[in-house]
C-alpha cells in the first residue's frame, strides 16, 4: 500500500502521487491531514500563548504524517516504510518520531545519484525525478 497523506500540501503533490500510482498500479490511499493539522496547531498555540513557528509546524506535520501510517500498518499488520538516502540520514535530515519513524529504509545506502539512477530504472516518472527536492512541509 502506499499512502498519500496531505497536510496543507499543493496540488502538484496530490497529482504526481496519483500519477505514480495509476502508471505502476499502485493501491494509493489518501488521507488528508489539514484539519488535523489546523486543530492540533490551535491547541499548541492556545497552550502556549505563542504562534508556532515554522520550523514546529513543519515538524509537527510530520509527526501527524507518522502516526497516520503506523495506524495503517499496524491495523493491516504492515511495516513502515522510510525514505531517507544515506546524505539525509548522515546529516540528521529527518524529523525525529516523524519521517525518521519507521521500521525499513530500503535506499539509506544509496546517496542521491544512486536514488536517482534507481528511479530512472523503476520507470518513476520524469516529472518526479527532475522535481526540486522538497521536505512537503
Amino acid at each position: 500500500m502506499c499512502c498519500f497523506l496531505p497536510a496543507n500540501s499543493s496540488e502538484e503533490d496530490r497529482t504526481l502521487a496519483y500519477a505514480l500510482a495509476n502508471q505502476h498500479h499502485l493501491d494509493l490511499q489518501e488521507i488528508v491531514l489539514d484539519q488535523s493539522v489546523e486543530q492540533l496547531k490551535q491547541k499548541v498555540e492556545n497552550a502556549t500563548k505563542q504562534t508556532m513557528n515554522k520550523l514546529a509546524l513543519g515538524n509537527m506535520k510530520s509527526r501527524l504524517r507518522m502516526v497516520s501510517l503506523y495506524g495503517l500498518g499496524q491495523t493491516l499488520n504492515y511495516l513502515v516504510l522510510g525514505t531517507g538516502n544515506a546524505a539525509e540520514l548522515h546529516v540528521g535530515y529527518f524529523t525525529k518520531h516523524g519521517d525518521g519513524g519507521c521500521d525499513l529504509l530500503p535506499i539509506a545506502g544509496l546517496v542521491k545519484g544512486e536514488v536517482k539512477q534507481l528511479a530512472e530504472f523503476l520507470e518513476v516518472l520524469p516529472a518526479i525525478i527532475n522535481r526540486a527536492p522538497s521536505a512537503g512541509l
